[in-house]
């Protein structure tokens, strides 16, 4: 083969190493199971079935940019590695989305990015040679929070943020083989597409979890009453939720897929070109030489 053609090909090999992709597509199946409504009494939650929840199988596709990714390891204390990061916003409307979305005020902003985060989370031992059970997890979601507080009590009078909040989530759990803690390490973006393409066909069934999520709170909160508030601290039994609604269900992780950046794509096409040229030039060659 000629040098050209090792060269082409060369480039078409590179074009083509995933492990340099930023960019992890995440197609999902969500079989919903239960929808309930929450009520706040302080810090404790009253959740009952929501009648109006009816069960639905929906797919989504999830984005991740892994060229954001920021490592973190701690092995002190609670041992874990974490590598986490945002996206531009890629969590689709659901078909339970236009029932949450409608309690949020109008004038609401959009959500703006998705976060990710791949955690490995160690049990704690005394003895740093024993060995541990720990959790692997993928948590994608997208939320925001917004005010909706009234207008401002008279000065020296406090008022606390009554607050909505929206959010989604998938969640994808594993509980491996158990390992010592000297052997946690950094997780780099090979470990976690490797551990995401790992999961591909699987469902999370006990004791792994692969589930969905889906929430809106609408939080108020008791102004300035008598016992709320004693100059530093809020006290939570003085909060109160008129409307929370979540949905939730299980998750099937039907494929994840490397996208190519731009420049690989240009790249890879690039190659395919030269070496469709090549192959032209040397079959004219042997035309003219009577081949």
């Amino acid at each position: 083969m000629s040098q050209f053609k090792w060269a082409v090909l060369a480039c078409v090999a590179l074009a083509t190493d995933y492990s340099q992709a930023r960019t992890v597509e995440l197609a999902l199946d969500v079989t919903t199971t239960d929808g309930t409504l929450n009520t706040y009494y302080g810090s404790n939650v009253v959740r009952v079935p929501d009648p109006t929840f009816v069960p639905k199988t929906f797919s989504m596709l999830l984005r991740i940019d892994l060229g954001t990714a920021q490592p973190f390891l701690q092995l002190e204390g609670q041992p874990l590695s974490i590598l986490s990061g945002t996206s531009p916003l890629s969590f689709a409307l659901t078909p339970y989305s236009p029932a949450f979305l409608a309690i949020l005020p109008s004038e609401a902003p959009r959500l703006e990015s998705t976060s990710w985060a791949f955690s490995k989370v160690l049990d704690q031992n005394e003895d740093p040679s024993y060995p541990v059970f720990n959790t692997e997890r993928a948590s994608i979601g997208a939320g925001r929070l917004w005010s909706i507080s009234t207008n401002p009590l008279p000065q020296g009078q406090y008022e606390f943020l009554n607050e909505i909040s929206y959010g989604q989530g998938i969640t994808l759990e594993h509980y491996p083989e158990p390992m010592a803690r000297q052997d946690l390490r950094e997780t780099t973006e090979e470990d976690f597409l490797d551990w995401l393409t790992s999961k591909v066909g699987t469902t999370g069934i006990y004791p792994d979890n692969f589930s969905f999520a889906e929430s809106v709170n609408k939080i108020v909160r008791n102004t300035n009453p008598a016992g709320c508030f004693d100059g530093t601290f809020y006290n939570y039994n003085c909060q109160v939720s008129v409307e929370g609604k979540v949905v939730r269900g299980d998750v099937y992780l039907r494929s994840v897929t490397v996208v190519p950046e731009p420049s690989s794509m240009l790249l890879t096409a690039g190659g395919l070109a030269g070496v469709g040229v090549s192959c032209w030039r040397g079959r004219a060659k042997r035309r003219l030489a009577g081949c």
